[in-house]
Formats: structure tokens, sequence, C-alpha cells
């Protein structure tokens, strides 16, 4: 009889002591659960209030206009800028009237350091060449008809590599085409860097923002990454970056003080401008019991994409940003992996 009692007890006691751990593995699912949706909303919050505030993203939105007749931005001549190895250069450009004819986009020394033109079939060349001037010999290479589109904004990257002796044109982050380089260096010259104005003198009736020169050969993820972003990945090399943005049109922001002279060009509204942001309605989570608790919120905005990264505790929230570019929406996701 006293046995039986005691197994009774017993079979009550492990009854008891299996409820408390089901209750308390219940109740930690539920803290995670929880924290994990305050992390993911934290994390949504937080990348929102990066993007409506960050300088990188939003105050730099605006660009210079040239009006075709007698605009330019003038920069002296230095030494940073006698780039007669590997280059590249970048720039954004809006332009509004192709049919004007051949126009200069950017120029230092046709037959020297560099030159670009934008041609009547909307195509961009870009020469160099080995006297030191504005002469021959010198290499042109465009990046082929209707590259460029009457009032629409794109991206163009020349990259003259000499290491492997080649060139690439780069149109939005992406290879067009390619060829042999024919010299294996540059003439330095003491021409000045002129933006909207060149050796054909034939000014460029259009929009430029984020001019920029480097000493080396980007690789097409460098140039992907500024397409994307309209900043540098890596700034090694950077010895001209022009933005045109309002207050300091013609400021150099490589850190080398290639500072310009703006004449008659105006501010204008930039590649990317400042849109409001905030969280949109119908925000939800996956069910109870799903591996990750998950959502997602668009908005309407011309911007560019990005990767956050925050923790609380054991708790990881990854946020990631992407664009779609027509329309321009952002879309922000957040994955907050659950811990049992």
């Amino acid at each position: 009889m006293v046995l039986y009692i005691i197994i009774v007890f017993v079979i009550i006691g492990l009854v008891l002591i299996t409820l408390m751990i089901v209750n308390n593995q219940s109740s930690y699912q539920l803290l995670y659960s929880t924290q994990a949706y305050y992390l993911a909303e934290a994390g949504v919050e937080y990348g929102l209030m990066q993007l409506s505030s960050d300088p990188m993203w939003l105050v730099d939105s605006d660009a210079l206009s040239f009006d075709g007749t007698d605009d330019y931005v003038n920069v002296r001549d230095s030494s940073s800028l006698k780039v007669t190895g590997s280059l590249t250069v970048e720039f954004w450009i809006k332009p509004t009237n192709i049919a004007k004819g051949r126009q200069n986009i950017l120029d230092k020394a046709y037959g020297g350091e560099f030159a670009f033109t934008q041609e009547t079939n909307g195509s961009i060349s870009f020469y160099y060449g080995t006297c030191g001037g504005r002469c021959t010999p010198y290499q042109g290479f465009g990046s082929g008809a209707n590259s460029v589109v009457q009032n629409e904004w794109h991206h163009f990257a020349l990259v003259r590599n000499l290491t492997n002796m080649m060139l690439y044109w780069y149109k939005d982050g992406n290879l067009l085409t390619s060829t042999a380089a024919a010299y294996a260096s540059a003439t330095a010259s003491t021409y000045n860097v002129t933006i909207g104005y060149g050796y054909t003198g034939v000014y460029y009736q259009g929009i430029i923002d984020e001019v920029r020169i480097y000493n080396r050969a980007l690789t097409q993820e460098e140039i992907q990454y500024s397409y994307n972003y309209k900043m540098p990945l890596n700034r090694t090399g950077l010895v001209g970056w022009w933005k045109f943005a309002s207050g300091y049109t013609s400021i150099d922001s490589s850190g080398k003080g290639n500072n310009g002279t703006v004449y008659g060009a105006t501010s204008t509204t930039g590649v990317y401008k400042p849109s409001p942001v905030g969280l949109a309605a119908g925000t939800g989570f996956n069910p109870l019991g799903q591996s990750n608790c998950s959502f997602s919120v668009s908005f309407m905005a011309t911007a560019v994409q990005n990767g956050l990264l925050t923790s609380v505790s054991s708790v990881e929230a990854k946020q990631v940003i992407s664009l779609d570019k027509a329309p321009a929406q952002r879309v922000v996701s957040v994955n907050v992996p659950r811990i049992y």
C-alpha cells in the first residue's frame, strides 16, 4: 500500500515537471517571438530613419544644368589630374538636345589624357593619345549608337586599363563594349579640366552630375556600386569628384583640392531627389511556428540599394533594401531567425 502511494506521487511529480518544462518552453518561444517581432519592427524603423536623414543619400540631390550656349565648369590643372596610366572616368548625364550635334561633356586634352564628346547618333566618344595636346596621334572609342537618350538620366563609366591594355565602356553598371588600347600611356597635359565644354568648341546642352576621375582602373563591381548608390565603393585613386550639390557646386570632394569655377551653369534636380519615407500600412508577420519571422514594407522613392545588420541579445535582424527602378520603389524586408 505504501509502495502504491509512492508510485502515484512519483507519477504526479513527473507529470507536474513535464508540464512545467512545456510551459517554460512555450514561454521562451513566446518571449523570443515577441522579441523578434519588436526587433524586426525596430530594424525597419531604424532603416527608414537612416534613409530619411543620412546625408549620403539625400543631401546631394542637385546637379548642374548647362544651356548649351556658354555654360561650363573650369578646373585648373594640377599634378593629381595628370593621369597618364590606367584611368576611370564616370559621370551621370541627362541630355536635352542630342540633335545639336557633337558636344563636349568633359575634356583634358583631346590628344593627351582624355576627352569625352556626345555624338548626334547618341553615342559617347572617348579620346586619348600621346602628344599631350589637342592633336594626333590619338585613339577614339565610342559607346555605341543610342547609348544616350534625350531627357533621360544614365550613368557612364570609361575604364582605361593599361595593365591589360584594354578600354571598357559601361552604361548603368553594365559593360557595353570593349576594345584593345592603342597606347601604353597617355601624355600628361597642362590643359585644365573642363566640364560642359572642350576642344570642339561646342558647349554641352543638358544636365551633368557626379563627375569622378580615378587614376586607376575600377572593377565592374565598383562601377555597379557607384551606379546603384551614387557613391564610390572604394575611393583609392580618386583625384577628382564634383558632386555639383547646391551650396558647393564646384567643390572637389576627392580630397585633392581640385576645386573648379562654374560659369553660367545653374543648379537643378540631380539623379536622385529626397522623398518622404514612412512605414506603409498592412505589415504582417508569418504565423507562429514558422522558422522565420518576416514582413515587408514599401514606399516610393527614387533611391538606391543598401543593407543593414543589427542585433539585440541573441536574436539577429537582417534588413535588406532593394530597388525596383520601374517604378522606383524601395522594398524593405526583415528576416528574424526564431530561437527555441
